[in-house]
């Protein structure tokens, strides 16, 4: 949780330095938003925002996370994308359709890199495909209502801390860190975009954050974790099933059968004892919805037994 405030604390800080910076160079270089008879604004107002908040949150996570590895990378590419996408948009207006394919473009990376609605127990190639119109339809929101001074911002700082609360409260400060990271960012950014603005996010801002929040919700709120008891005569073992992925499937460790959900097909039982620690895996499989509140399918290192556990 101290990681998760630092992070906010950061890029709130980053982003007040930032902004201006960003609304500076905007100006220089004629990045501005004219006003017209569908806008509120009385005076040509840079864009771009969304720059500096990219940079405050980045700078934050890798201040507090190091450099990302693994399917992170593949989300972090497709926020990029938006991210580029977006600036570019902001200085000369692309079509359409090209940042619709570019918004599909980042949701198939973010797939790639792991994520899917795989709770709903539909076929793999299915789920995929509810992913990536899941991403795409809430980027669009987002980059739909960025119309009025402070919208956008302020509804994803609520939503935001929402988020962060609930994965707090689940156990999962690390989920949590680029949630509030990105809050704070919001928050430093709203010191100049409450009405009446003197920068807008632009579509290099509105884009990512509903990307952002698209992914974020498509991750496990928290590990889970029981205390087992094996009837083996072994001591009581705190097991946990951490993961970044809704993928119902079940896991056991020496006796303690537990529901988790793992990042891939293959998961790590962090187990531990009070005099050693270790790690085995776990090859686990989708379970049928009849079998999950019942008897679950998996295929352990080592046969359960039985055994008395409490969530």
């Amino acid at each position: 949780m101290i990681v998760a405030a630092t992070a906010a604390g950061v890029a709130l800080a980053l982003s007040l330095i930032l902004t201006p910076l960003a609304r500076g160079l905007a100006r220089r270089l004629g990045i501005t938003d004219t006003p017209d008879a569908r806008r509120v604004h009385q005076h040509p107002t840079p864009r771009g925002g969304g720059i500096a908040v990219a940079a405050a949150v980045a700078a934050a996570l890798a201040l507090s996370c190091g450099a990302p590895s693994g399917p992170g990378l593949w989300v972090l590419a497709g926020g990029a994308l938006l991210l580029a996408v977006g600036a570019v948009d902001d200085v000369v207006s692309l079509r359409v359709e090209t940042k619709l394919a570019a918004q599909v473009v980042a949701a198939v990376l973010a797939v790639a890199g792991g994520l899917r609605f795989e709770l709903l127990g539909l076929p793999a190639l299915l789920e995929a495909g509810l992913t990536v119109v899941w991403i795409v339809l809430i980027t669009n929101a987002f980059n739909l209502t960025d119309g009025l001074d402070g919208l956008v911002a302020g509804v994803a700082v609520i939503a935001l801390l929402a988020f962060g609360g609930i994965v707090l409260h689940a156990g999962n400060a690390a989920l949590a860190i680029p949630a509030l990271a990105l809050a704070g960012a919001l928050v430093g950014f709203l010191a100049y975009n409450f009405h009446p603005a003197t920068i807008f996010l632009g579509d290099s801002g509105s884009l990512l954050i509903g990307y952002a929040l698209a992914v974020l919700t498509l991750t496990h709120p928290g590990a889970r974790t029981v205390r087992c008891s094996p009837s083996r005569g072994a001591s009581s073992r705190a097991a946990s099933c951490n993961g970044a992925m809704a993928s119902s499937c079940a896991a056991s460790w020496r006796g303690c059968a537990t529901w988790c959900v793992p990042t891939a097909a293959t998961s790590t039982i962090a187990s531990s004892t009070s005099a050693s620690a270790s790690a085995e895996p776990c090859s686990c499989s989708m379970p049928a919805p009849s079998a999950r509140a019942g008897s679950p399918t998996w295929s352990p290192a080592h046969p359960p037994g039985p055994s008395t556990w409490s969530p």
